[in-house]
């Protein structure tokens, strides 16, 4: 690959008590406290929706 793929490692995924999914990029701290989540949102890149779809696609969109 042409290009630094070391954001998608080391994020986390979680399915939240509405049923909205959350991704992380971030996997360093107790995914079981609420308010580490909190804390973490404030200082990372994260992404919370119904659903999220994401495709990985070569140079020539395969």
């Amino acid at each position: 690959m042409d290009y630094d793929t070391d954001w998608l490692m080391g994020s986390t995924v979680l399915l939240l008590e509405d049923d909205s999914i959350i991704w992380i990029d971030d996997d360093g701290w107790d995914i079981h406290d609420r308010e580490q989540l909190d804390e973490v949102k404030k200082r990372t890149t994260w992404v919370e929706a119904g659903r999220i779809l994401w495709a990985i696609t070569d140079a020539d969109d395969f």
